[in-house]
Order: structure tokens, then C-alpha cells, then sequence
């Protein structure tokens, strides 16, 4: 790309050239077509360049390109001698080369934008999720519920048999056979919490996050004892779904603000790491 070319063709429209250099450039617009296109190219480009730059924006965008020109990001191309300007005719392709630079041009810009002016410590969700998920506290509490489970007399298997059975999957780690019996249990007694809770785990557990998260939701909202536990593992899910930085954001609001909760100082502590550090 001819820079003395587009520098021209700048002057022009940014009014900064004498009156016989405007003159002399008009009269050659006049006689050539393919100028007179580059001419209005550049007028839309940089119209809308105008348009878009919001004050801000361009404060950002102007300390980043002092950063990137005194790291030398610019004097890549310095060396090159810009050819003597003469307006002949142009290749068909300028307009669509020119589109094509200043695209890359913006999205170059754009990355460099965002590296230095994001938050100087962006919270991590999967680091988070790591940290705060403790998948042996749920096999702990299995394993105290299950000796409370009832047992069928004579041998004939009942409903409390299949949850103890599936809870006792659950806390061997045999989740594909907990989350089957638990399933089977759900379909005679859907409205029970615990059953529920532990399929939500279950699902947890084997990284089903989308599914987790369809069986916390309600149970988070109901008046289960188990409601502040399935609003933290939402919490927890929500971190590891796309787009869910707000909502598990919300989810810890809640428990940091319920002082009955026994963990409310943990939820604390994670929603503290949700939101950016500057």
C-alpha cells in the first residue's frame, strides 16, 4: 500500500492542502475515475472511524498506540521508502486490500486494547470451581444418610432401598449406577429433595454441568433444608458454563448475605474472588 498515496488522499480531506496542491489534486480526480473512488472510499472509512470513536475509546486507544510505538511495534515497515506519489490508475483490488488492512488493523488494535486495559486480575472460573468444589464432603454426607434409610422386611425391595442403593453407588464413585437408581427412584417420588440433590451431585460430579444446573435451580428456590447446599453447587456449576461469571455471581450474593447459612463466610470469600481486582 502506497502510504504517500493514502497520506494525499488524506490531506485532501482532512483540508490541510494549499489551494494550487487542492486544485491540481481535483483536476486529476476529475480525469481520473479510480481516484475519485479511492477518494470516497477513504472519506467513508474514516467517517466512520469518527463516528465510532467514542471519547474514551479513543483515550484507551491512544495510550495503547504510545505503548505499542515505544515497544517499537511500528517500526517494522519504518525502513521502507513510500514510492513518489503519481495518481495513475489504481488495481481493482486497492479498495478491497485497503478494507482488508484496516480490518486487521482494528482487530490488532482491539487485542491490544483489551491487554492493557483489562483488569490487572481477571477472576479465574475453572480455578475457582477447583478450589471451592469438594465433591468428598457430598460422599460424606451419603454416607451418614444412608444408615437412616429404612430397609424392606421379607426381602421385597421398596423405594427406600433403591435410594439407599443408589446413594451407596454414589459414595463408592459408581455414579453411572447412582444416577440410573436414582432416576428410577425420581419417577415414584419426584418431589423428594434429597433424591433430587443427589442427582444434581451425581450429575455434578460427572461434569454434566447443563443438567446440574437444571436440578439445583429449583431446589435452590424452594424451602428444602437443602436449599442453601443446591444454591452453592449452582454457585459452583454456574462457573463452569459459558457466559455464567453473573449468575453464579448471584448465587453467592445470596449465601453471603444469609447469616443462617453455615458457610455464608465461604460464599463470601468467593463472590470477593468473582469480582475483578483493579
Amino acid at each position: 500500500m502506497n502510504e504517500q498515496y493514502l497520506d494525499t488522499i488524506h490531506r485532501y480531506l482532512n483540508g490541510t492542502m494549499d489551494v494550487n496542491e487542492r486544485e491540481s489534486f481535483e483536476t486529476e480526480m476529475r480525469q481520473n475515475p479510480s481516484l475519485q473512488k479511492d477518494v470516497e472510499m477513504e472519506r467513508l472509512l474514516l467517517g466512520g472511524l469518527e463516528h465510532a470513536g467514542e471519547t474514551e475509546l479513543r483515550q484507551k486507544i491512544g495510550t495503547v498506540q504510545d505503548q505499542l510505538a515505544a515497544e517499537g511495534f511500528f517500526r517494522a515497515g519504518a525502513a521502507e521508502t513510500s514510492p513518489r506519489l503519481s495518481v495513475t490508475h489504481l488495481s481493482k483490488t486497492y479498495q478491497m486490500k485497503r478494507i482488508i488492512a484496516i480490518a486487521a488493523s482494528f482487530a490488532i488494535l482491539a487485542a491490544a486494547v483489551w491487554f492493557f486495559t483489562r483488569p490487572a486480575n481477571t477472576p479465574d472460573p475453572g480455578a475457582l470451581f477447583s478450589k471451592y468444589y469438594q465433591p468428598k464432603e457430598e460422599i460424606q454426607r451419603a454416607q451418614e444418610i444412608i444408615p437412616k434409610l429404612e430397609s424392606g422386611l421379607a426381602g421385597i425391595p421398596t423405594d427406600g432401598d433403591t435410594l439407599r442403593d443408589a446413594l451407596q453407588f454414589y459414595a463408592d464413585g459408581n455414579l453411572e449406577e447412582a444416577e440410573k437408581l436414582l432416576k428410577i427412584y425420581l419417577e415414584s417420588s419426584p418431589e423428594d429433595p434429597l433424591a433430587a440433590y443427589f442427582l444434581g451431585a451425581t450429575f455434578m460430579n460427572q461434569g454434566y454441568y447443563a443438567k446440574a444446573i437444571e436440578i439445583f435451580l429449583p431446589l435452590s428456590r424452594g424451602e428444602s433444608p437443602l436449599k442453601n447446599d443446591a444454591l452453592w453447587n449452582l454457585g459452583l456449576c454456574y462457573l463452569k458454563t459459558e457466559n455464567g461469571m453473573d449468575d453464579a455471581r448471584v448465587s453467592f450474593e445470596k449465601l453471603s448475605a444469609d447469616n443462617a447459612y453455615p458457610n455464608h463466610r465461604g460464599a463470601k470469600a468467593v463472590l470477593e474472588q468473582l469480582l475483578p481486582q483493579h
